[in-house]
């Protein structure tokens, strides 16, 4: 995110019509005649050039020290914006997303700040999104079974966002039928069978179509629920798909729709191992998302990195190093943009800066990044500089970091690491071998 924007933000927070970011004017009659100009010029700037883990931990912030007097109108105006027909209900999904992971310690102000604007869509819309995020644990890899929901969780989730439906606060609650709908996919879990689930779905479906016809994310989740993983088939999606495009959605959508067609297929031959088959067709629906990855919406890119690593493996017996699998690593980790569960990704590109292009200061910036996420090699690399020392990077041998870095590189599971564990047992740590790019 831009320096200067975290401030900016806080004052449109607080103040509708101050300017938007310099990056994004918006003309003096604009902000006049449409108060929510600068909320969406904001929520712009942070998708197209921004960072989402600095909007994410900014917006935790303001509800940690219970500023509802910023995000009401912020959450607020581009829900009018919504409504209105400026913004997208992708472009509002993006900005209700820090609410799914947010911190559980967070409940208690996030309930406050209903019960401080009681007639908020806005607000009730950001307490039943944390509620569906801890109902749903996040998938930590590119596999094709489902996940299991926590049942309790759940049904607080479902019974929060029914109770928003039926208050009417929104006539565009496009993204509580989203939440619904996803909900829907833990149908076992609320006693329901998959003919029920799939009935109560497409009404949902209709309300959204009814309140948004070109709406992306009701339909992105009742696709979700057609597919092999919650118990549908591949005919239910195309024939979704076939019949979405044939309403005259825009083509874009129609488009992505068409990309989970093609991403199941390919997770059902990747799960049987046929690498081969299963890659062209990551690689065109990667490619049919490539209008949505700034939303993070680059879960299909991610199958297709994953996939041609594990190709790689298999016929050579180690990682990709190429120009090419660095570049796709690059495209996915863009400064800034939305992704789940990164920590592997973070890994290889920083063994690829560090071999392909020698660029050591860029390297432990990866695996440092990596190593928050807890990934093994990342945390197995970290380690081993603090075994070492890194003259390059002004990193001084550090016994107890190096000690502490590699047990949790063992614990995440490397095998490298538990081998240099047991080294150090019986002695200090011993001169490890230095990641290559040294």
């Amino acid at each position: 995110m831009n320096a200067a924007l975290l401030p900016l933000l806080l004052v449109l927070l607080a103040a509708p019509a101050m300017a938007s970011p310099a990056q994004t004017p918006v003309p003096a009659d604009q902000v006049q005649t449409d108060p929510t100009a600068p909320y969406v010029a904001t929520l712009a700037e942070v998708i197209t050039k921004g960072s989402y883990d600095t909007y994410a931990a900014f917006i935790a912030t303001q509800l940690g020290k219970r500023r509802y007097a910023y995000l009401e109108p912020y959450y607020g105006n581009l829900q009018l914006a919504y409504e209105a027909g400026r913004i997208d209900d992708r472009m509002l999904a993006y900005a209700y997303k820090p609410f799914e992971t947010m911190d559980p310690a967070l409940r208690k102000p996030l309930s406050d700040w209903a019960v401080a604007s009681p007639k908020s869509y806005a607000a009730r819309l950001a307490m039943e999104t944390y509620l569906r995020g801890q109902a749903w644990p996040a998938r930590t890899g590119a596999t094709s079974g489902p996940v299991r929901p926590n049942a309790q969780a759940l049904a607080l989730a479902v019974a929060e966002t029914e109770k928003n439906l039926k208050l009417g606060l929104s006539t565009k609650p496009t993204l509580s039928l989203h939440n619904q709908m996803l909900n829907l996919r833990g149908y076992a879990s609320l006693g329901l069978t998959r003919q029920q689930a799939v009935q109560k779905a497409a009404g949902l479906l209709k309300q959204s179509q009814t309140a948004d016809p070109a709406n992306a994310t009701v339909r992105s989740g009742f696709m979700a629920l057609l597919s092999p993983r919650w118990g549908g088939t591949q005919a239910d999606m195309q024939t979704f798909a076939k019949s979405a495009r044939a309403e005259g959605i825009p083509a874009a959508l129609a488009d992505d729709l068409d990309s989970i067609v093609l991403e199941d297929a390919a997770d059902q031959l990747s799960s049987r191992g046929d690498l081969r088959q299963a890659l062209p067709l990551y690689k065109e629906a990667a490619r049919l998302q490539a209008p949505f990855y700034d939303f993070g919406r680059v879960e299909a890119l991610k199958n297709y990195i994953q996939a041609t690593s594990r190709e790689a493996v298999a016929k050579d017996g180690k990682e990709p190093a190429t120009p090419e699998y660095l570049g796709l690593l690059d495209l996915l980790l863009r400064d800034g943009r939305a992704i789940t569960a990164p920590g592997w990704y973070y890994g290889q590109r920083g063994q690829l800066r560090a071999s392909l292009n020698r660029d050591i200061t860029g390297a432990w910036a990866d695996f440092q990044r990596g190593a928050q996420y807890g990934d093994a090699a990342s945390l197995y690399n970290v380690a081993r500089v603090y075994c070492n020392g890194q003259r390059g990077l002004n990193v001084k041998k550090d016994a107890k970091l190096c000690g502490a870095t590699m047990t949790r590189a063992a614990m995440a599971g490397s095998k490298q690491a538990e081998t240099e564990l047991k080294a150090m047992a019986p002695k200090a740590p011993p001169s490890i071998p230095t990641w290559s790019g040294r």
